[in-house]
């Protein structure tokens, strides 16, 4: 399956990102093949406050993924650092896939 070119909504149901959180992968052409093997991928990645910031999974040589997320301010005015997160599973959810976070890489 090639790379989806084009950034992915993501959607996170938290106003930010932490250990056992998920992340919802929408737009992709396969989910479930994309769950099995998944690729790099841009997203836009939007919080239940309303804000959105770039990111990105990023898979490596050995399987091993991340999800790269940009710095951003919650609606709330925190300010959030750019942080890569490790990824701890992929599961299809009919068109959508989900993305469980683990823990945020030093």
């Amino acid at each position: 399956m090639p790379p989806d070119a084009a950034p992915h909504t993501a959607v996170c149901s938290y106003t930010h990102l932490f250990r056992g959180a998920s992340v919802r992968v929408q737009g992709l052409s396969r989910p479930a093949a994309y769950a099995e093997n998944p690729l790099a991928t841009g997203l836009v990645l939007r919080f239940a406050d309303g804000t959105a910031t770039d990111a990105e999974i990023l898979v490596s040589a050995n399987g091993e993924a991340v999800l790269a997320v940009s710095g951003h301010t919650t609606r709330a005015g925190t300010r959030l650092p750019e942080r890569t997160w490790l990824l701890r599973g992929f599961r299809a959810l009919a068109d959508e896939v989900e993305v469980t976070v683990g823990v945020p890489m030093a």
